[in-house]
């Protein structure tokens, strides 16, 4: 494979874009599901809202697409969808997928590690559940 086509493929429009970004949008779903810590910044506030809609505006385009390509056949190349703009348009929506579910990392990864970590060093008696007796 060529270097500069291997080097390409984040910046490139091809299809994958929306497989990868659902997953991604997926992962941050299910990430924003989990419970809340007092050090969270995405609380039921506005940027959790913020990354939700991100997330399911970004799936519910992928599934359009899907759905369009079933429809369509073979001849999706010449819908909407496989224009350059709107290619275009999802690659760099991709992107704030991901920005939005590393946002989702930070607050329900680190931060909740860091909470339980302070919270283990604080107590007096070895804490119940395993992470936390581990710590």
């Amino acid at each position: 494979m060529n270097p500069s086509v291997k080097g390409n493929f984040i910046t490139r429009d091809h299809p994958y874009v929306y497989l990868g970004g659902s997953l991604v949008a997926l992962l941050g779903l299910s990430l924003m599901a989990g419970t809340v810590h007092p050090y969270s910044f995405l609380a039921d506030n506005v940027p959790a809202f913020l990354c939700k809609l991100v997330f399911w505006a970004f799936l519910a385009l992928s599934c359009a697409a899907l759905v369009l390509k079933v429809v369509k056949g073979k001849d999706f190349c010449n819908s909407i969808m496989y224009r350059p703009s709107v290619r275009r348009f999802v690659r760099w929506a991709s992107y704030l997928v991901v920005l939005a579910c590393l946002l989702a990392l930070l607050d329900l990864g680190l931060l909740q590690l860091i909470f339980t970590v302070q919270t283990c060093l604080a107590a007096e008696k070895n804490p119940q559940g395993f992470e936390s007796s581990m710590i």
